[in-house]
């Protein structure tokens, strides 16, 4: 898996591609398959601890592994946006603050058998800085697409150690950092989890009863932002042997099906179902493979808009010129060359626009939403989202070819659009330009 710097991930997804990329310093990886309004973290995944560290840390590997959330990534790996720390928590503990994540005594035993370095300290403080910046910044993207956002934070727990019940529930949501107007979200959520049935393992779970959910991630995002709520979610460790380091894959299979089927149910009928995807076959320099179903989706959405919007603006024969290039062969003749962005409903395309090179400009096109979700503001974020792409692209103007109705016209005015003179014979249509 390739390396990106903090600003080349976060460029990724300002402009909504897709693509999985470890952070440049290692602690971390992330994998964006299409932008939705959820993301699953595994914070305590990872085991990994820098070459100079390892001669000062005065714990075993297995002694970090029985603390550490082992499998906890395989339980989220579904989903198509998951954030997985790389690094071991004994290193710094992305589920504590800043002034805190750096152990001295873990859990009754001592953490360093040597003080750590001034600069040991900063690179390890470097990454908690590194890793909340970049989930930040998605969160920040995925409310500008979305209403709520959801973020599944998966961990896991000893249950054999003195001290906790053998009883203790299967999975445990915590919601102490839960905000009153997304109780009703945790409860629904809760509810998925509740009536769970996983073979071989009994699903008595509950909200509250071994953990709380005051971990910084919980508390960070619910400091900072409105519209997102967390949602951790602790498994209880049947999964492995926690003396021995032993795994049961079956199990570990089970409980990942069984969060997938909780999440995806979840997410089902608690939000609108959209999701945006792009496609960047704009430029020599890049190549995404153009799918020709979504080639198929995205003409059947344009030949049905064109055909009930036009209706009675045309004649039947206009509208048949209008729409003889709609085909799903031109549409993916169209990819091929064009930063294409797509809406999806589940598996039906919503909603669609591209930007294509012509000579020397940048031209919009395809500008369609299904009357389904017209309202839902689609249709402003598919062009917000061409219009940055063509000013890092380096363009400084956009033009337009809009149908010459008043509402598509004006449309495009409160946009910034004005009409000029088109170089070449528009019949249907009037040629507009941006200033970016």
């Amino acid at each position: 898996m390739k390396k990106l710097t903090t600003k080349g991930i976060l460029d990724k997804i300002h402009h909504l591609e897709a693509f999985e990329a470890i952070s440049q310093s290692g602690g971390f990886k992330i994998k964006i398959d299409s932008y939705v309004p959820y993301i699953g973290t595994a914070i305590h995944a990872g085991s990994a601890l820098r070459k100079e560290l390892n001669y000062k840390i005065n714990l075993s590997g297995f002694h970090r592994w029985q603390e550490e959330d082992p499998c906890t990534d395989e339980f989220i790996k579904e989903l198509p946006i998951t954030v997985v720390a790389l690094d071991s928590r004994y290193e710094y503990d992305l589920n504590r603050g800043k002034n805190s994540c750096i152990y001295d005594e873990a859990w009754g035993k001592k953490v360093w058998r040597e003080k750590l370095d001034p600069s040991e300290i900063k690179d390890s403080l470097a990454k908690h800085d590194e890793f909340y910046e970049v989930i930040s910044f998605l969160i920040r993207r995925l409310e500008y697409l979305f209403p709520e956002v959801f973020i599944f934070d998966l961990h896991s727990y000893n249950y054999r150690r003195d001290g906790v019940n053998h009883e203790a529930p299967l999975f445990n949501l915590g919601t102490h950092f839960v905000k009153d107007s997304f109780r009703d979200r945790s409860n629904a959520f809760l509810e998925e989890i509740v009536k769970l049935d996983i073979d071989t393992v009994d699903n008595l779970s509950g909200e509250n009863i071994v953990f709380y959910g005051r971990g910084y991630l919980a508390e960070f995002v619910n400091t900072h932002f409105c519209r997102t709520v967390v949602f951790p979610l602790e498994v209880k460790k049947v999964y492995c042997n926690e003396n021995n380091g032993i795994y049961y894959k079956a199990i570990i299979q089970a409980i990942g099906n069984a969060v997938h089927q909780a999440i995806s149910s979840f997410i089902r009928k608690n939000t609108d179902n959209i999701s945006y995807h792009t496609l960047n076959n704009f430029s020599d320099s890049t190549e995404a493979e153009a799918d020709e179903i979504v080639a198929e989706r995205i003409a059947e959405l344009m030949q049905r808009n064109y055909r009930e919007s036009n209706r009675g603006e045309y004649t039947s024969c206009e509208i048949d010129h209008l729409t003889s290039n709609k085909t799903p062969e031109v549409m993916l003749e169209r990819i091929k060359e064009s930063f294409l962005i797509y809406t999806r409903r589940r598996d039906e395309v919503v909603g669609c626009g591209i930007l294509i090179r012509k000579d020397d400009r940048v031209e919009a096109k395809m500008l369609n939403v299904d009357p389904t979700i017209q309202g839902m503001g689609v249709a402003k974020k598919i062009c917000s989202i061409r219009e940055d792409f063509a000013r890092r692209e380096g363009y400084n103007h956009l033009y337009i070819e809009s149908l010459k109705y008043e509402n598509t016209i004006n449309f495009h005015s409160r946009r910034g659009f004005y009409p000029i003179q088109s170089p070449r014979k528009l019949k249907y249509s009037i040629y507009m330009r941006k200033d970016l």
